[in-house]
């Protein structure tokens, strides 16, 4: 999907997420057991928006090492700024991520700081000023130095100054730029910035995760992620001399080996996004995406929407449970079948990546290799080959291998529960699309099958 698609959806939303913010109660989560604290506490947040931080290590992408990607600066840059990363990025952060921190802002003494560097585009610099001006919360921070992920101190301050305070303790929280809190955020960290918990780290260790499609969340499952850098808090402090104290941030996964840190994980908070353009998927060649990312996050089993949409009223439109968008679903089988030794074939002809969702008679599981999948492929140009080295290896990482004789690739079914039946993608390279596929036994045992149903996946 071009840039312009994303932002031509992104204006056809503004008015509907405008009347969510109007009308959106606050849902304030009460606390069990710990005291409110005496005032409402500051909070000063954070947001790197696509740093140009060539040579840190901070991020794998950025790093020149052997742990690093390998980019040149020039490539770095060139990644950094493409439109196919920072448009859907662009989106999630101005359209969906701050007007939902809006909604947990209200009531809340709030500053939240979005650090980009010169080199940005300009018509990404607008979209930043645009949002800054929509919710007077937000501050731009354009430098040309490092930034970590807490803000730094003079940005501290600042903040601080706007709310007349000279000492005592506040909330420093980070969020990604394509990430998304819960309305209750604000609200449920006030309780633990106290004097007591100053240099305290705080995890809201629960949550959603979903595969982003098109502006679309599918696959919407829980998650169970203490630490998780989504929405970390740390309690800082500012002392009598104005000088600000536990600022510092080591890594996410270890703040408990440095420092007190609190897990609260009764309500669910936080929404962490997966999509192609993530930076913790560079790998600086082209890797299929959607198999391992519905793999990432199968565990924690299938969210309640309605829970979703409450906590997440600004994404209430855009959340599934199902492996993809429903409307854009086809219905290869409607029926209970034994699969034939020489397989179910059907042709597909949509462009891009698919999902295949198959159900199993009740009672049933699937054990390892019962199933497995054929599909063929055909080069987007007519002529071109769809089966050089760099395709097989492709689909190598996705576990698919390449049958010569049959002109055809072959995967089985992972055996793996989802509570919404047993799940395989198939994502082909940008210059190929899959034309058909097969299920067929993978052993000499019948497989009985209640339905098979395939959706459409896009390309973020």
């Amino acid at each position: 999907m071009s840039i312009q698609t994303f932002f031509r959806r992104a204006g056809e939303r503004r008015e509907q997420q405008q009347r969510v913010a109007e009308t959106s109660k606050d849902l304030a989560v009460e606390t069990e057991t710990a005291s409110e604290p005496s005032q409402n506490p500051v909070f000063v947040g954070h947001t790197r928006f696509s740093v140009h931080q060539y040579g840190s290590g901070f991020f794998k992408a950025s790093r020149t090492g052997e742990d690093g990607v390998g980019f040149s600066e020039e490539q770095y840059t060139s990644w950094l700024y493409s439109p196919e990363r920072l448009g859907p990025r662009t989106d999630i952060f101005v359209n969906e991520s701050i007007p939902q921190l809006a909604l947990a802002a209200r009531d809340h003494q709030v500053v939240h700081f979005v650090s980009y560097s010169p080199s940005l585009p300009e018509s990404y610099k607008e979209l930043l000023r645009a949002a800054a001006d929509r919710h007077p919360f937000v501050r731009l921070n354009e430098t040309a130095q490092p930034v970590s992920a807490t803000p730094p101190a003079h940005l501290v301050r600042s903040a601080l100054k706007e709310f007349g305070m000279t000492t005592g303790t506040f909330g420093v929280y980070r969020l990604d730029d394509d990430d998304i809190l819960s309305n209750s955020y604000f609200s449920r960290m006030s309780t633990y910035i106290t004097p007591e918990h100053a240099g305290w780290w705080v995890s809201l260790g629960r949550g959603y995760s979903a595969v982003r499609v098109d502006g679309q969340y599918v696959f919407t499952r829980g998650l169970y992620y203490p630490k998780i850098a989504l929405g970390l808090l740390l309690v800082a402090s500012m002392a009598e001399d104005g000088s600000i104290e536990h600022l510092r941030a080591p890594k996410h996964t270890v703040v408990d080996q440095h420092a007190p840190t609190i897990l609260d994980s009764r309500t669910p908070t936080v929404f962490h996004v997966r999509h192609k353009t993530q930076d913790s998927t560079v790998e600086g060649t082209k890797q299929p995406f959607f198999q391992e990312a519905f793999i990432r996050i199968r565990g924690e089993g299938p969210a309640d929407l309605a829970e979703v949409r409450e906590l997440f009223p600004v994404i209430a439109d855009q959340v599934h449970r199902a492996p993809g968008v429903e409307a854009d679903s086809e219905v290869l089988l409607d029926q209970p079948a034994t699969l034939p030794a020489s397989g179910l074939t059907y042709s597909w002809d949509t462009e891009g990546a698919l999902s295949l969702r198959v159900d199993l008679p009740s009672g049933v599981r699937l054990r390892p290799k019962r199933i497995r999948v054929r599909f063929s492929v055909a080069n987007a140009t007519p002529g071109e080959p769809h089966a050089s080295k760099a395709h097989v290896d492709f689909f190598r990482k996705a576990k698919a291998e390449f049958i010569p004789e049959k002109d055809e690739y072959s995967i089985y079914l992972s055996h793996m529960t989802t509570g919404l039946g047993y799940l395989l993608c198939l994502e082909p390279p940008e210059d190929l699309r899959v034309t058909s596929f097969t299920f067929e036994p993978g052993t000499a045992e019948d497989v009985d099958v209640a339905s098979i149903t395939a959706f459409p996946l896009g390309s973020s």
